[in-house]
């Protein structure tokens, strides 16, 4: 007996034709989109030049700035390296304010850029030191309000306190030390307690100011800052036994 093996048979394979069908479709299609395929790979094209470009600038930008920033720090180092002692406070404060002048000049050339708000803060500290704390505290205020995170990483809030206090605005200064003290780090809180303390010992309420430094006694027994508070209290009348 004889068996005949049955074909199976192939799927039918595109011909020719009809490859040539597609790939004409596709060629009318493009021909007929030829505009919005320039406009999109236009659009992709500008995007990608604009990116490249502002990283570019932007890189620039920042290398430009951290130049200035070490300029103006080289001219206060300078400064600083030039005090003498025995100066008058004429010529030192003439000094400063060349350190000054680079430093603003930094802030307001790169304003809303790290290096701008370091800039800032440095003027802030020399008009302190010149004795300019209107405009210390301005500068600082508006560095809290113009950037927080970076206020924070600094605790800027903790030099406008003592700006506050060195001005004699006793009560915004200790609501400013409250706030400190609130996100205030494990080593950072005896400072900012004695600061609050010598606040209200100030601005005349005694009561609080005792509080304070009693709670440096008990929280930091045995540290420098308990010894300071101990002396604190002994010159407010409020002796040992009292304590107990």
């Amino acid at each position: 007996m004889t068996y005949v093996k049955k074909r199976i048979p192939r799927k039918p394979s595109k011909e020719a034709d009809e490859v040539l069908t597609v790939y004409q479709k596709g060629l009318d299609w493009a021909h007929e989109n030829i505009n919005r395929i320039i406009y999109i790979g236009g659009a992709i094209l500008f995007i990608v030049v604009i990116s490249i470009g502002y990283m570019w600038v932007k890189s620039n930008k920042q290398e430009a700035a951290s130049g200035a920033l070490s300029s103006a720090m080289a001219v206060y180092r300078q400064v600083i390296g030039n005090e003498n002692p025995l100066e008058e406070v004429e010529p030192g404060k003439e000094k400063l304010a060349e350190a000054l002048k680079a430093f603003e000049q930094v802030s307001s050339d790169y304003k809303g850029m790290k290096q701008g708000y370091e800039a800032s803060l440095f003027a802030a500290n020399i008009h302190f030191r010149m004795g300019n704390y209107d405009d210390a505290s301005r500068i600082v205020e508006d560095l809290l309000a113009s950037d927080p995170d970076f206020s924070s990483k600094l605790n800027v809030s903790y030099f406008l306190a003592r700006i506050l206090e060195t001005k004699g605005e006793y009560t915004r200064a200790m609501e400013v030390y409250s706030g400190v003290l609130d996100r205030a780090t494990a080593d950072l809180r005896p400072v900012v307690l004695m600061d609050l303390a010598r606040c209200y010992e100030l601005a005349g309420d005694i009561d609080s100011a005792v509080e304070k430094y009693r709670t440096v006694l008990d929280e930091f027994e045995g540290t420098v800052y308990a010894t300071k508070a101990d002396v604190k209290l002994a010159t407010l009348g409020i002796s040992a036994e009292e304590l107990l």
